[in-house]
């Protein structure tokens, strides 16, 4: 019983400090945070958890769906939606962009128009996939994790 309460407790706390965590990416400003977090949150876990730490629109994306003699992993390029508010902001400075390197091959499976919009359909295909690290561009404090692959 003296174990009991403390551990309940314990587990408790845990769960609800863990559950009112917000998302790491709340604005554009906050995309070098996901890169800093890379190995601790998303290294070797699925998309799925990124994209939940992601509050900005994605309105774009280029992908590399296949290794090849160049390039050891597959990634997807992510740009995103800029709010009207954001936009005088975002004039002065490239707009943020981050690249997530994956440890699987994977299809794209479109053509045409749609070849660079992201879905939800896209996500959920896709959200299995394993993170190998992510690279951040345009923030003014470009980081990128080690390429421990």
């Amino acid at each position: 019983m003296k174990v009991f309460l403390p551990t309940t407790l314990l587990f408790l706390l845990l769960t609800l400090a863990l559950q009112s965590r917000s998302q790491l990416m709340k604005t554009l400003d906050d995309a070098h945070l996901l890169a800093e977090n890379d190995s601790l949150l998303f290294r070797g876990k699925p998309l799925k958890n990124l994209l939940k730490e992601i509050g900005p629109e994605i309105e774009w994306v280029s992908v590399a769906e296949r290794k090849n003699y160049y390039w050891n992993v597959t990634w997807i390029y992510f740009r995103f939606k800029i709010r009207e508010a954001d936009k005088p902001d975002c004039k002065s400075r490239a707009q943020p962009r981050i690249r997530v390197f994956f440890r699987e091959d994977f299809e794209w499976k479109k053509s045409g128009p749609d070849f660079t919009k992201w879905t939800k359909d896209d996500a959920e295909r896709l959200g299995n996939l394993t993170i190998a690290f992510i690279k951040v561009y345009g923030t003014g404090q470009e980081t990128f994790a080690a390429w421990n692959l």
